[in-house]
C-alpha cells in the first residue's frame, strides 16, 4: 500500500484531516496503519466465526466428525511483526540524523 493509500484509509477511519495525518512521523503514520489494519481484521475474524460457528452446527447434525469453527475460517490474526530489513531501514536513518518517535510497545 502506497502512503497515499495509507493516508485515505486513517482519514476514513479516524475522520481525521488529510493535513494534521500528513503531519505524523512516517514511523507513528505506520504503525497506526498497521494497527488500524490489524483491529480491522479482528472485527472481520469475529464475524466470520460467528458465521462459521452456525455452519458448523448444521454440518454437525449430520456427520459424523465433529467440526469447529476453526477447521472452516482457520487461526485469528495476529499482531504484524517488524521484519529485518525494516529494523536495518530504521536505524540506518537514525544514524542519518533522521528524528524518528520513540518505540511504543
Amino acid at each position: 500500500m502506497n502512503y497515499d493509500e495509507i493516508i485515505v484509509t486513517v482519514a476514513r477511519e479516524t475522520g481525521w484531516s488529510l493535513e494534521y495525518i500528513r503531519g505524523l512521523p512516517l514511523r507513528d503514520l505506520r504503525l497506526f496503519y498497521q494497527e488500524l489494519a490489524y483491529q480491522r481484521s479482528v472485527e472481520d475474524y469475529r464475524t466470520s466465526l460467528h458465521n462459521a460457528n452456525l455452519i458448523c452446527t448444521l454440518i454437525n447434525l449430520n456427520s459424523k466428525r465433529k467440526y469447529k469453527a476453526q477447521d472452516i475460517i482457520g487461526p485469528p490474526p495476529e499482531r504484524p511483526k517488524e521484519t529485518k530489513q525494516e529494523i536495518d531501514l530504521w536505524s540506518k536513518a537514525e544514524k542519518a540524523g533522521i528524528k524518528l518517535p520513540a518505540e511504543r510497545d
